[in-house]
């Protein structure tokens, strides 16, 4: 697991991807007091078995792929997803359609009081 200052990180998104780059300036580090931990996850179904095998404890960012369909044996839906995680204090705060397809990648963030 890999603990950046959440100001070292830019997410872009296009076309429906995902492109994560670290920002590399040193001085960041040593001034930055906001960490956050990002989990990514596109394995084809099985977001939520992996989710389901360990702990979301420390992850305060989260991005996922769904579909309002499941697409592969034993996968489940996005709707199943998304309730999943919001009972473990997460919330929906982007969905990027891939195309016209019914696949989607999803962030989520933990919803803080």
């Amino acid at each position: 697991m890999l603990l950046v200052p959440l100001s070292m990180i830019v997410v872009t998104v296009l076309a429906g991807a995902f492109y994560i780059q670290p920002v590399w300036d040193t001085s960041a580090c040593f001034t930055a007091s906001l960490y956050a931990v990002m989990l990514v996850l596109d394995i084809q179904g099985a977001e939520l078995d992996a989710l389901r095998s360990g702990t979301l404890r420390d992850v305060d960012l989260l991005i996922c792929e769904a579909s309002w369909k499941p697409r592969y044996a034993e996968a489940v839906d996005r709707g199943q997803l998304e309730a999943y995680l919001e009972e473990r204090g997460f919330r929906r705060q982007q969905a990027f359609q891939h195309g016209t397809h019914d696949i989607f990648d999803l962030l989520f963030e933990r919803a803080r009081p």
